[in-house]
């Protein structure tokens, strides 16, 4: 057994399985979540702690209130190098009526792009372990 084809493998597929539950999560939601308007309230900010040039983080802290009244605000976790948003913008949430918090942005300036990248990342380490494990890749 080849160990570098082994964590190949299975990093691949952590991630695959990782990135397609999220992003099927979302899709879920998209189907079948409840519609709100909101409006970004604040930007919130964080250390990119994992980052060396120690830069910040943003996202946008959105207030909206759910089919029952109750009022909501969410922050996404997905964090940006800028901010996308501006206090005062009014978003379009769709959110989870059984779990509110569960809600996501539906606005084309929110990149989606990362789950997909880390979904062809996954599936590009698995093909290379699978390779590896069977010998098609020599490992020198």
């Amino acid at each position: 057994m080849s160990i570098p084809g082994m964590l190949l493998t299975g990093l691949g597929v952590f991630s695959l399985v990782v990135s397609l539950k999220r992003l099927r999560s979302r899709r879920d939601l998209a189907r079948n979540g409840k519609l709100a308007h909101g409006v970004v309230c604040a930007i919130a900010e964080r250390p990119q702690p994992y980052n060396y040039r120690k830069s910040t983080g943003y996202a946008p802290v959105i207030r909206f209130a759910t089919e029952q009244g109750a009022e909501i605000k969410y922050t996404p976790a997905e964090w940006t190098k800028t901010s996308v948003f501006s206090e005062g913008d009014r978003v379009e949430v769709v959110y989870d009526p059984l779990d509110p918090q569960l809600a996501m942005i539906r606005d084309p300036r929110v990149n989606r792009k990362a789950l997909l990248i880390m979904a062809g990342v996954g599936a590009a380490f698995l093909l290379g372990g699978i390779l590896l494990l069977i010998g098609v890749l020599p490992i020198q």
